[in-house]
């Protein structure tokens, strides 16, 4: 695994170019490293309980002991989108508490499946993002994470809608691989506005950086 990933994972920072100062051999194609960890019998009954930020928490630990790895996070005003509500206002409606989604997703038990989902057609190039009872919050960050090589910003959620909601929206596989020719580009943002009856605006927004002050080769085991 190269060490970019570990770190991202580690501090939680999913948008690996909000990860600075990192040498080449720590990045995409630079070096990987297999970690094998094993937990002492007499912490198991603590690890089973114990929740994702302890892990995240003995991750840094380790990088912080084989990799001498020393960072800090840091604030920066960055061009964004804030996601608002257009004129005509959103077309999707509110979630419905308890609703069982006759028509929707569901998962191997039968249950609703909640969040967002992306159903492909079987072109391979068209699909559709659909949601079951997720939030605007949820959206602005899907569109700044998988759709980010599209959209080419950080989305804020700047709606106001502070509910769960259904929807869905019409998407392109390369809207998620790459950054599309510019006609194709001004396009998501016409098919966020006429499916959702939302609208990206440009602005700045804080973002946390991850700086990586010093890091080091492993020594061996």
């Amino acid at each position: 695994m190269y060490p970019v990933v570990l770190i991202g994972f580690a501090y939680g920072v999913l948008e690996f170019q909000r990860i600075q100062g990192l040498p080449i051999w720590c990045q995409y194609g630079g070096e990987g490293y297999d970690i094998n960890a094993k937990i002492a019998e007499s912490d198991i009954p603590e690890w089973k309980i114990s929740k994702m930020k302890d892990f995240h928490a003995a991750l840094q630990a380790l990088l912080e002991d084989r990799f001498h790895l020393k960072a800090h996070f840091e604030s920066r005003d960055v061009p964004a989108y804030a996601l608002v509500v257009a004129k005509s206002g959103p077309k999707f409606k509110a979630a419905i508490p308890g609703d069982t989604y006759p028509n929707g997703q569901h998962d191997r038990q039968g249950k609703p499946v909640i969040g967002m989902r992306w159903n492909f057609d079987s072109d391979g190039v068209h699909g559709h993002l659909v949601s079951q009872a997720d939030t605007m919050s949820s959206l602005a960050q899907y569109f700044s994470s998988i759709l980010g090589p599209t959209v080419g910003r950080m989305v804020v959620d700047k709606t106001g809608l502070t509910g769960q909601y259904d929807f869905s929206m019409p998407i392109l596989v390369d809207w998620t691989t790459r950054q599309p020719p510019e006609d194709s580009e001004a396009s998501i943002f016409t098919v966020i506005q006429d499916s959702l009856g939302l609208k990206l605006v440009p602005t700045k927004a804080p973002v946390q950086y991850l700086i990586i002050d010093h890091i080091e080769r492993p020594s061996e085991n």
